[in-house]
């Protein structure tokens, strides 16, 4: 089993991944079991759009920056299996259409609005 890990920089303009705790634990205990595990951090360098395939039997998407997020879009278009898809991200991180998916989907909400300038709603 070959597994990648999708993470942020510990810096800006690097290469070398943040992992917090509990994912390094995740990947010494998947290491342990004899899977490989690599990591990727999308923004340490520039990416062949036309290269991006799955190469990988699971991506685990652990970062919630925009190329990240993009880069497991893009993997999954190419057939990948990924970990927190890039829809379910996508959706963690706008209000208004998670707010819209679980008005469709029946949940109870209370009255919501939004808009793109504050003062007109006094």
């Amino acid at each position: 089993m070959r597994i990648v890990f999708l993470l942020n920089a510990l810096e800006p303009e690097t290469r070398v991944p943040h992992i917090s705790p509990v994912t390094a634990e995740t990947i010494t205990r998947l290491r342990e079991m004899g899977t490989q595990v690599d990591l990727i951090v999308p923004e340490g360098g520039p990416l062949d759009i036309a290269e991006i395939r799955p190469r990988h039997d699971l991506y685990v998407l652990r970062s919630i920056t925009p190329l990240c997020i993009s880069y497991a879009g893009a993997l999954e278009i190419a057939g990948a299996r990924v970990v927190n898809t890039f829809r379910s991200t996508s959706l963690a991180g706008d209000r208004i259409a998670a707010t819209a998916l679980m008005a469709a989907s029946g949940v109870p909400l209370p009255p919501s609005f939004t808009t793109g300038r504050i003062p007109l709603f006094f």
